[in-house]
């Protein structure tokens, strides 16, 4: 008997501390354990109580081909009933029975971030099979091979590599695997963060493509790349990465060359409006005024007459007024939050321009910023440069035009100076050029 207890006297001692543990007794040689909002009870019914009315023998058939025997010293009993296994005493042995679990999560849904002209609809969810189950649908190869594996400490989650085994850098699959099953946190809860713990030294551009589209995680995939799945995230990361690559989308593909080509420009083109333009405009407005042509240099001036403050000033004053009616629109509820933002911008233009705190190119130059910066496709990246815009600015308001041109040199250095797991993130050599030579290829 004190053997017999010893068996289960975990499971006893956590289902009393827990509420939604439950017990089953058959009869006086099995008795089931299992945590009830992770198992489906009818199907336990189904699949174990009646079977096991019926034939007992077979009843232990099922047990031997449906059941793992329980070695505490690798993974404990309490580890399996949180996994949504049944466990089950049988003859003063513990099992573990598979094929129960319960788990409640959404059905799959249209991609939102990341809409696309010509590519599927379909998005990823929080469930790490179902993700798998979409990209196996969409790349149907012997050589896509699938890793799980374990990390958290506390809160245990899988983590599934994807990749061609025909074509991946096998350094780099080993080099990811070691830093994923060495992590020593007590849980992840998202793949950014994930990445954060894999790829050290990060402070402003992210060095992991996040994407929900299973079409982007699968091109990735046939070009060598390792797709990184976490359990209770919809979106997989892809790596390495480039920094072009945050300015590509899977439309690129799909599109003709030459309008592909065109909005890979457009999308450069907003880059360089949305951390070049408040500072060129304080760099010239301020410091060297003389660069304008006359017409507009005195169209400047007389916006600016009744403004009391310098131009440095008011950009950061516009800048930030932006920022907050972006913020907002993102924490407002749906139903509201638009309305509120936009009659928020549409009020604020108009005040600060009747009170003379800010120029009519002032608020030119703000719109102009906050739609360049909404053009970026991927979330990660446009928040960046979000940010890289005030570092800029700050080096042009202490030194004018030299200031302007040292925040941009260091921004590049810094750039330069990166690696995507030894690979190099800003190489220009990794501009997207495919569509230029497909028109060329086609052209012959």
């Amino acid at each position: 008997m004190d053997e017999t207890k010893s068996i289960d006297s975990k499971i006893i001692d956590y289902f009393n501390e827990t509420s939604d543990g439950s017990i089953i007794q058959l009869d006086k040689e099995i008795t089931l354990y299992f945590l009830k909002t992770l198992v489906g009870f009818s199907e336990i019914i189904d699949k174990i109580q009646i079977p096991y009315m019926k034939n007992k023998d077979t009843f232990n058939l099922y047990i031997q081909n449906m059941s793992t025997k329980i070695d505490s010293s690798n993974i404990s009993e309490i580890e399996y009933l949180v996994s949504g296994y049944v466990v089950a005493k049988i003859n003063n042995a513990l099992v573990a029975m598979t094929g129960f679990s319960s788990s409640k999560s959404r059905s799959i849904s249209t991609a939102i971030r990341e809409s696309s002209f010509e590519g599927g609809l379909e998005s990823f969810i929080e469930k790490v099979d179902t993700n798998i189950n979409l990209i196996r649908n969409l790349y149907r190869t012997d050589e896509l091979i699938v890793k799980i594996l374990t990390i958290g400490k506390t809160n245990k989650k899988e983590v599934a590599l994807l990749y061609n085994k025909a074509n991946v850098d096998t350094e780099l699959l080993t080099e990811i695997k070691n830093k994923i099953v060495t992590i020593e946190e007590g849980t992840v809860g998202a793949l950014n963060e994930l990445q954060q713990i894999i790829i050290k030294g990060q402070f402003i551009f992210p060095r992991l493509i996040t994407t929900e589209r299973p079409d982007r995680a699968i091109n990735a995939i046939d070009r060598g790349k390792i797709v990184i799945l976490l359990e209770g995230t919809p979106v997989a990361a892809i790596t390495p990465s480039s920094f072009h690559e945050y300015f590509t989308t899977v439309d690129d593909k799909y599109l003709l060359p030459v309008p592909s080509i065109f909005l890979i420009c457009i999308r450069y083109i907003a880059l360089v409006i949305s951390i070049v333009l408040p500072s060129a405009y304080v760099a010239f407005e301020a410091y060297n005024p003389e660069v304008f042509r006359v017409q507009l240099a005195l169209s400047i001036a007389g916006s600016r007459a009744g403004v009391p403050y310098t131009s440095y000033i008011e950009v950061t004053f516009m800048l930030l007024m932006m920022e907050f009616l972006i913020e907002a629109s993102l924490r407002l509820p749906k139903t509201i939050g638009s309305t509120a933002t936009t009659v928020g911008g549409l009020i604020l233009g108009q005040a600060v321009t009747e009170a003379s705190l800010a120029s009519e190119v002032m608020i030119i130059i703000v719109s102009a910023v906050a739609i360049s910066n909404f053009v970026i496709p991927t979330t990660s990246m446009s928040l960046s440069i979000r940010v890289l815009k005030y570092y800029i600015l700050f080096f042009t308001v202490i030194g004018g035009m030299i200031g302007f041109i040292t925040g941009m040199i260091t921004t590049i250095f810094y750039l330069t100076s990166l690696s995507s797991f030894k690979n190099p993130f800003f190489d220009p050599a990794n501009i997207p050029l495919s569509r230029i030579k497909s028109i060329f290829g086609k052209v012959k």
